[in-house]
């Protein structure tokens, strides 16, 4: 999946209006109220695999650009600072939105995902208690 692009029905479509907004089509409803400058979005560092044609035709059709992540090792990063700046501009408020699967995960602890860590010497011990069995 791109971006969070996708029509609701890419879903299996939804019983309501709202249940049809979702992790994977906010942008596309963000679209549809007129709430995107369609000529200055883009989806930079898309590392995602592709589940069809249809990911850039909804990125496309919601008015972003895409750049994926793959790029840096062509143009480089500073390619990448180029590319984001020529479509976003230097004159207008920005949205930035960075996905937390793009940093480092060392960096990141529990924010994906619930993980339990036992490190006694971070934590204290849970004290026993026969109240459990």
């Amino acid at each position: 999946m791109l971006s969070d692009t996708w029509r609701p029905k890419v879903f299996g479509g939804a019983p309501t209006e709202q249940a049809a907004i979702n992790h994977g089509t906010y942008f596309y409803h963000a679209h549809e109220q007129g709430l995107l400058a369609n000529d200055s979005n883009i989806h930079a560092g898309i590392r995602t695999t592709l589940s069809g044609l249809s990911d850039y035709e909804n990125d496309g059709y919601c008015g972003f650009e895409i750049s994926e992540a793959r790029e840096i090792d062509t143009i480089g990063m500073a390619g990448i600072i180029k590319k984001i700046r020529d479509r976003v501009g230097t004159e207008n408020p920005v949205y930035l939105s960075i996905d937390i699967d793009t940093l480092d995960p060392a960096c990141t602890l529990f924010s994906s995902f619930p993980l339990l860590i036992f490190d006694p010497t971070i934590l204290p011990p849970v004290p026993h208690s026969s109240n459990y069995s």
